[in-house]
């Protein structure tokens, strides 16, 4: 079972970057999410930022970590935009201005940074995912900054 866990102010960054720091960073990619028009449904679609690191392992995370969020216990966040709005409400993600709000997870080898906006005519969720051989070293300061 994993649990969404509100970002902090330094952790911002992570909802979105531009292409060379993020690569910089260990972008993998980001899915967007969307409870459709009835509020129970559920698309997504996938973008590559580095294709290298999207490997099976990370898929096979990946698609663990979203069923979680979506099927473990008795509301989970992303069975049903209702869920993710009772959940948003109760757990206060950072303020990412009015692009909602944010949380991450994060694993032995990924970091998933979740820009949450419940509402319908939007994506109620869009998931930031990284490799955590780049992004730690980077935010432990470790790498030279260009």
């Amino acid at each position: 079972m994993f649990k969404l866990i509100p970002s902090q102010d330094d952790e911002k960054l992570f909802f979105g970057m531009k292409q060379e720091t993020s690569e910089r960073h260990g972008a993998i990619g980001y899915t967007r999410m969307d409870f459709g028009k009835t509020g129970k449904e559920f698309w997504h679609t996938w973008f590559d930022i580095q294709e290298r690191l999207n490997t099976v392992s990370f898929k096979e995370e990946i698609k663990n970590v979203i069923d979680s969020l979506r099927e473990d216990g008795n509301a989970p966040p992303f069975a049903s935009r209702n869920n993710l709005s009772a959940f948003c409400a109760m757990n206060p993600g950072k303020e990412l201005n009015r692009r909602g709000n944010g949380y991450f997870i994060r694993t032995q080898n990924y970091s998933y940074y979740f820009r949450c906006k419940p509402g319908p005519g939007d994506y109620d969720i869009i998931c930031f995912a990284y490799d955590n051989r780049f992004l730690l070293p980077e935010l432990a300061g470790k790498h030279e900054k260009n």
